[in-house]
């Protein structure tokens, strides 16, 4: 028997994380901006769970996508950045917003976050 998941959107998530001792701690919903590679330890593929390790909601936006990572030489791509926009104004519109950005060191988007709620 499955679950009836019609009111899932409305259920309600704990933003605590609960640790032994009674300590409760705030879950951290970090933003990370990044490519992601099919093939290879890299980019978000690495970021998200060592983020999820430390206790965060990772929420990846994916910048480009690759089918292995640069080392090998050859690889296919998909640049995402076209999306980012639309994206960014999607979250604005439904109030949500990140208590952290990761994005890679020194890469230049097309707009910025700064902007936006965190």
């Amino acid at each position: 028997m499955g679950y009836n998941t019609s009111n899932a959107a409305h259920l309600p998530v704990s933003n605590f994380l609960h640790l032994k001792g009674g300590i409760s701690m705030k879950i951290k919903r970090v933003l990370a901006i990044h490519d992601l590679c099919s093939f290879g330890r890299c980019s978000l593929t690495a970021a998200i769970p060592v983020l999820s390790a430390m206790g965060h909601q990772v929420c990846p936006f994916p910048t480009a996508l690759y089918s292995n990572n640069l080392t090998y030489g050859k690889f296919v791509s998909r640049d995402l950045t076209d999306l980012m926009a639309g994206y960014r104004d999607q979250w604005k519109e439904l109030g949500l917003s990140f208590d952290a950005v990761y994005d890679h060191p020194g890469q230049k988007w097309v707009f910025t976050f700064h902007d936006y709620k965190i």
